[in-house]
Parts: structure tokens; C-alpha cells; sequence
């Protein structure tokens, strides 16, 4: 490391993880070399899992119809009750798409196992933003057509009078 007269000239990186070598400290890793995939991958793995099963459970109880999704607690009610429900929803709508549909499920779990291929952290941590978006993008998609086809059947019953 030299001086000149106005400010001091930092060391480059290699000066840099040679004067830690030296004093015995590791030097930072290159993001771009590989790296232990199984502990990283599968953290994503999971955390798409989880998020595919919210997001397909949602859905399947979606597609049960209107009057279903109307039985649950009012307003009123306490945080708690509601918390229950709405997993117990979630869980029977996951339910009744792998019942009715197993191929869905099986299918946004194959794709999210992606996050596996690639070596580096960052290439895997890109894969797994990659993979999580069109998951969810998909399903909310599912979701809002759903949504849309209730509102849809409501407004023509109520044009001919009857009730949902």
C-alpha cells in the first residue's frame, strides 16, 4: 500500500486477501465459483412449497363455489377462530385439488425442484426468484379467472331472479 500527497491508495482485492491469509482470516468467497447446493437449494425448495401449497389451497377452495366460502366466521368473530378457518380452507381446497387434479400439485413441486440446477449462490438465489414469481403468478392468475367466473354466475342468477 503506497500514499501518494492528497489520499492513501487502497490495496486491490488480491493485496487484500493475501494480507488476510497472512493474519489467518478467510478471505470472502467469489460468488460466481460453485458452492454446496443441497443446504441453500432446498431452503428455497421449501420456502416454494410452502407458497405453492398456500396458493393452490386457496384456489381449490375457491373453485368449491361461493356458498362454501360464505360459511365461514363473520367479522365478528375472534382472530383466532378466523386464523383456524382459514387454514383449515386452505387445507381443504390443497385437499380437493389433489383429489380432483393431482397432476397440478405434482407439477408446481417438479418445478420448483429448478432451484437445484444451478452451481452458484447467485445463480441459484436467480433461479429460485425466477421459479417462485411464475408459481405464484400462475396460481393468483387461476385465482382472479375463478374470482371473476363467481362474479360472473352471480350476476346472471340475479338477473333471472334466483339466489346463488
Amino acid at each position: 500500500m503506497t500514499t501518494t500527497d492528497e489520499s492513501p491508495v487502497l490495496p486491490s482485492d488480491e493485496e487484500l486477501a493475501a494480507m488476510l491469509r497472512e493474519r489467518g482470516g478467510k478471505a470472502k468467497p467469489d460468488p460466481r465459483l460453485p458452492s454446496p447446493r443441497m443446504p441453500e437449494a432446498l431452503y428455497y425448495y421449501m420456502f416454494m412449497a410452502v407458497e405453492a401449497f398456500i396458493v393452490i389451497g386457496v384456489w381449490g377452495f375457491m373453485r368449491m363455489g361461493v356458498e362454501v366460502a360464505l360459511k365461514g366466521p363473520d367479522f365478528e368473530a375472534p382472530v383466532l377462530e378466523q386464523i383456524t378457518w382459514h387454514l383449515k380452507s386452505i387445507w381443504v381446497g390443497f385437499a380437493d385439488v389433489c383429489l380432483t387434479m393431482p397432476w397440478l400439485p405434482a407439477f408446481a413441486f417438479v418445478v420448483a425442484a429448478a432451484v437445484f440446477v444451478p452451481g452458484t449462490k447467485r445463480s441459484r438465489k436467480r433461479m429460485a426468484t425466477i421459479v417462485s414469481s411464475v408459481l405464484v403468478a400462475t396460481f393468483l392468475g387461476l385465482i382472479a379467472m375463478q374470482f371473476s367466473e363467481d362474479i360472473a354466475r352471480a350476476g346472471a342468477l340475479s338477473l333471472l331472479g334466483a339466489r346463488p
